[in-house]
């Protein structure tokens, strides 16, 4: 069912739209952030034409700004022509436990929604148009790839947090995250159940991004946390007895995720497993954030959000079979449990 709350959002939304914040929230937020404003407000008071110094800025053109961002709640303007940030605001600095400071700083999804149209004409990401595949366009740009692995690792541990403490892991002794980024994720389920061995899974770009950066699980787990560089649709090396796909599915097409469902079918032993963290969608919760996410997923990647049949329908394609769904405490996001064996005519997995 739809929920309310949203409704009355986007009604006010439109009441406000012309000329208002709402208009240009998103790009306030990417600017502030690019201008680095709450890292260098921190949680001090500062004077504006210190902050002005400090940012580089133009000092009565941040005035305005800044009069902007007290408008929105974000920050305080003292009158002794000082400003610090709000307890709303602190969450844009890098780090705050549930900042989003990458996850509002991004240019991708603006370039995506800029050419959306194209995307429902055609049914191909507008993305492409512009740079390419999306995926194509981090392995060859340094700088979008880090902001983007950045984002990921901000998204996992705000969204997720909870996802080492929900999954029963006795049953697994090496864990190969696919498409795990800088390794965050796979280190936080390390560092839960000490037995575990881990191998961080991704392209030699990414890797080679990981292993440069001295703050990466890989420096810090250095006995139990290995690195392999590769392509998941390629092949997967055979080296562990669980996978574990955060926030992968979704990027991909059902024709691309079932060919790396298989190539993740190949590499596991009979008795390992695989485990999806995704949103899933319910029938008819008009309300699931997972539904703006599947369109977002549309423009950018050409990629989906799905519901547990759909993924059902993924994994049998691709030789698995879905054994439960765990949803995460206090998230939106579950994680969904499948065997590489197939069940016998008595439903038991073998």
């Amino acid at each position: 069912m739809n929920n309310p709350q949203i409704a009355t959002i986007v009604n006010e939304y439109l009441e406000l739209a012309d000329d208002s914040c709402v208009a240009i929230l998103p790009d306030v937020l990417r600017v502030t952030n690019a201008l680095g404003l709450p890292d260098l407000l921190g949680d001090a008071t500062v004077p504006v034409g210190e902050l002005a110094c400090r940012a580089g800025c133009h000092e009565p053109s941040l005035r305005r700004w800044l009069r902007g961002l007290a408008a929105l709640g974000l920050v305080h303007c003292a009158p002794d022509d000082a400003v610090r940030l709000t307890a709303t605001g602190q969450r844009l600095a890098v780090g705050h436990p549930r900042s989003v400071r990458f996850s509002t700083s991004q240019r991708d999804s603006a370039v995506a929604w800029l050419g959306a149209e194209e995307t429902l004409r055609t049914g191909q990401p507008a993305f492409n148009s512009v740079y390419g595949h999306f995926f194509d366009h981090k392995s060859f740009a340094p700088e979008a790839r880090q902001a983007f692995l950045r984002r990921m690792r901000e998204r996992a541990s705000r969204l997720y947090p909870r996802l080492p403490s929900v999954v029963d892991w006795c049953g697994s002794r090496v864990v190969m995250d696919l498409g795990g980024g800088d390794g965050s994720v796979l280190a936080a389920v390390l560092r839960h159940d000490q037995r575990l061995r881990g191998v961080l899974f991704d392209l030699p770009s990414v890797i080679s991004l990981a292993s440069d950066d001295p703050a990466s699980p890989l420096s810090s787990l250095p006995s139990r946390l290995s690195a392999s560089a590769g392509d998941f649709f390629v092949g997967i090396p055979a080296s562990a007895d669980t996978h574990l796909m955060c926030s992968v599915l979704h990027d991909w097409s059902d024709d691309e995720s079932v060919q790396l469902l298989r190539n993740s079918h190949r590499s596991l032993p009979r008795d390992g497993r695989l485990l999806i963290v995704e949103l899933v969608l319910s029938d008819g919760d008009g309300s699931h954030p997972g539904i703006w996410s599947d369109l977002g997923m549309m423009v950018l990647t050409g990629g989906r959000e799905r519901s547990v049949a759909e993924f059902d329908a993924l994994l049998g394609a691709a030789g698995f079979t879905l054994v439960k769904v765990i949803p995460i405490p206090h998230s939106d996001f579950s994680v969904l449990e499948a065997s590489p064996a197939r069940p016998d005519h008595h439903g038991s997995i073998k």
